[in-house]
């Protein structure tokens, strides 16, 4: 039997962990007119790393609305747009972005789910009002989830309310262009409240949905045209109650689940459950911590298929942070657990996990002081269980609520959390959008002793730098190189590896590496000091080929 890990935060440490060097870069708040409650639905990250975040917000006329802002880099305002009309908007909750750094955003409304495609500049492409079928006593109402199929064709997945079965959910496909290519809707057999929750899309185009099915966790698959592929019902035994939160497909197509069930008067417990792409039932798992309110929040799967889940475990008096980590088989490798520096009530949100198999968790942590005190809380663990860091984030008016939500990364592994904060004025209705940037080195990420399974070629670190900054690259099992790592005298010629650093004119200015090179992963050292500031490029070249090519700046 493995051994189970359950790594304790202690409360007595410092208020950002620094096992790893992390810093705040910057802090992004939107401010709405009239001291209104402005919360963020969903954040995203275009091809460029610029940021995009959808909400709720106010506009000038004080009706409520969409509120849509795009970010650079360095955390300046780009852009932003409101979407209200004749209804009562609620505000957006989710956002999804195409290659073209085209964005399109879902949310409910009153009477009609509203989709809008912005391109990349903001400008507004178009806008559908989804209505359904208002003459057979139909409402869509909430848009749930908006996501992109392999053709950037946006997928959307609504609740709508009938006078004959309560709610029930659609799933709509449209074109590029706004145009609805088919529409599912489903209604469980008992005619109840069949609620969506989640979405994800596979490489072929395929459409996995879940959500709760009168009592029962459901998933259902669509293929690119709309046809069911299967669908699965499910509840453990003695569950009252299935309420699924989040899905994640692994490598192989695997469906991974994640949730909490209710079993009455002993309490709710976090399930999660996987199924094969055929629908085929492989396991559950049922996790009740120590309190009787548990409750699994957010699911991802790393480059290994292992499944990682989050949420908190409750006895209703103190909550903590809760995160376990199951192998494919839905054995447990290991459980973390953060109980605050003030401990109180903690909750995780959502998490992402990065190419080193790092796992980030956002949500929000008890600040001390008023029991209603909040903070941002965002966990960095490695593949092993480890925390490595902690970043806790208290708004401008010390002692109240701030409480993050989504989180993303960027393509240089830098940390994007973003979520609702008390504005400056105190007043209890007056939230803002507040959004934060974390770099961390890429450097201080402990390094596998496996043999790579790709090459990569890492950002530089420090950067800006002066007058030195370290890169590294990592080398897979190529030709002519044999299983243990040696370079191979027979049947090959093993990797040969050249990193070269250039000017902003393409002249190569400096050679790093020049020479063959077996599996493994390699730092190299480029002191600047005889250069002159500005901006250079290094790119990596094995055997010929580029492998890519990254940015970097000597300042002076």
């Amino acid at each position: 039997m493995k051994k189970i890990f359950t790594f304790l935060f202690i409360s007595f440490c410092a208020i950002n962990i620094s096992f790893a060097q992390v810093t705040q870069e910057w802090v992004a708040r939107y401010i709405g007119p009239n001291n209104s409650n402005d919360e963020p639905g969903n954040i995203g990250i275009d091809k460029f790393n610029n940021i995009i975040i959808t909400g709720r917000s106010r506009n000038e006329n004080n009706h409520s609305c969409f509120c849509t802002i795009k970010y650079n880099t360095q955390g300046v305002q780009q852009w932003i747009q409101k979407y209200s009309d004749t209804y009562n908007i609620q505000g957006a909750h989710s956002l999804a972005i195409d290659t073209s750094g085209n964005i399109y955003v879902t949310g409910n409304s009153e009477h009609g789910v509203p989709i809008i495609k912005y391109n990349n500049n903001g400008v507004q492409q178009w806008k559908i009002i989804c209505k359904l079928d208002t003459l057979n006593n139909i409402s869509a109402n909430n848009g749930f989830k908006i996501l992109l199929d392999r053709e950037n064709n946006p997928v959307v997945i609504v609740n709508y309310h009938t006078n004959y079965s309560g709610d029930d959910y659609v799933i709509i496909k449209y074109s590029q262009n706004g145009d609805s290519l088919w529409v599912r809707k489903y209604n469980g057999p008992e005619n109840q409240h069949d609620l969506p929750q989640d979405m994800t899309v596979d490489k072929y185009g395929n459409i996995y949905a879940i959500g709760s099915s009168y009592k029962y966790n459901f998933i259902i698959k669509y293929k690119p045209n709309g046809d069911t592929a299967w669908s699965r019902r499910y509840l453990p035994v003695n569950a009252q109650y299935g309420y699924p939160q989040s899905i994640a497909l692994d490598s192989k197509g695997n469906v991974c689940v994640t949730g909490y069930t209710y079993f009455g008067a002993v309490g709710s417990f976090y399930l999660t459950v996987k199924y094969d792409s055929n629908g085929v039932f492989k396991w559950s798992r049922i996790y009740d911590g120590f309190g009787t309110s548990n409750a699994s929040r957010g699911i991802c799967v790393d480059s290994k298929d292992n499944i990682i889940v989050t949420g908190n475990i409750s006895d209703m008096i103190i909550s903590d942070i809760f995160t376990i980590k199951y192998d494919s088989k839905g054995e447990i490798l290991w459980t973390g657990r953060y109980s605050g520096l003030h401990g109180g009530y903690n909750v995780g949100g959502n998490l992402v996990t990065d190419s080193f198999n790092n796992i980030y968790i956002t949500g929000s942590t008890y600040g001390g002081g008023a029991q209603n005190n909040s903070d941002y809380c965002t966990i960095k663990y490695n593949q092993y269980g480890n925390i490595l860091w902690v970043m806790n984030y208290d708004g401008p008016i010390g002692g109240l609520r701030d409480n993050a939500y989504d989180i993303v990364l960027d393509k240089e592994n830098n940390v994007i959390v973003s979520g609702s904060s008390l504005g400056s004025s105190g007043i209890s209705s007056d939230y803002d959008y507040a959004t934060i940037k974390y770099s961390q080195f890429v450097g201080v990420n402990p390094i596998s002793s496996n043999i790579p399974d790709r090459f990569e070629l890492y950002q530089n670190y420090p950067n800006p730098f002066n007058p030195s900054t370290k890169i590294r690259y990592q080398i897979p099992l190529s030709r002519g190189v044999d299983s243990d790592g040696a370079l191979a005298d027979i049947g090959g010629r093993g990797v040969f590896v050249k990193l070269a650093v250039f000017d902003i004119l393409g002249k190569e200015v400096t050679t790093l590496v020049n020479e063959q090179k077996k599996p493994g992963t390699y730092e190299v050292e480029w002191n600047g000091t005889n250069y002159s500031s500005g901006l250079y490029f290094y790119k990596l070249i094995a055997d010929g080929v580029v492998v890519d090519t990254k940015k970097l700046v000597l300042l002076k």
